[in-house]
């Protein structure tokens, strides 16, 4: 299925990527994902936050946005791997008493910038991006993709059924 990526993104409840670097394949989990989004969108009433409403109407927390990037975990290199045993470290960064939205506004950036910084120069391909945060969260994703992507071509393609929106 994946034989014509040069790269894969995989935007579940951890994203990951894997992609094709001087003839080897390498793979590793950019950073928590929809098992934090749904957490927030869970306290705001919703199973997730449908279009990226949520995190739009929040403001990104910087000193929170600080403390989530300066994590351990960001600072290991080669294979890695999340799990749900890891989530409590990255809610306490986040800290206590963010408002829902603010928490989804302010994972959003920082996932956009992680998974941005981890993406090959050729690019990226999504397989089925999650339907609940297309819209506004690949269109972060993009931008900061696009920001810090040396190629010539765009750092994204979608495919999957349906449109992306």
């Amino acid at each position: 299925m994946f034989g014509s990526f040069h790269a894969c993104l995989n935007l579940g409840g951890i994203a990951n990527i894997s992609f094709t670097e001087g003839g080897q394949r390498r793979a590793f989990d950019c950073s928590p994902f929809n098992l934090m989004l749904n957490h927030f969108a869970n306290e705001r009433g919703q199973p997730y936050d449908a279009g990226g409403e949520g995190a739009a109407s929040g403001q990104v927390d910087e000193e929170a946005l600080a403390r989530l990037r300066t994590l351990p975990y960001y600072q290991r290199t080669g294979a890695k791997s999340l799990g749900r045993e890891d989530m409590p470290t990255f809610f306490e960064a986040l800290g206590t008493g963010i408002a829902p939205e603010n928490a989804l506004a302010t994972l959003v950036r920082h996932f956009a910038e992680v998974i941005a910084a981890s993406i090959p120069p050729r690019g990226c391909r999504t397989a089925r991006p999650n339907p609940g945060h297309r819209r506004w969260c690949l269109q972060q994703l993009l931008h900061a993709a696009a920001r810090q992507s040396t190629s010539q071509q765009a750092p994204f393609h979608f495919s999957g059924p349906g449109p992306v929106d």
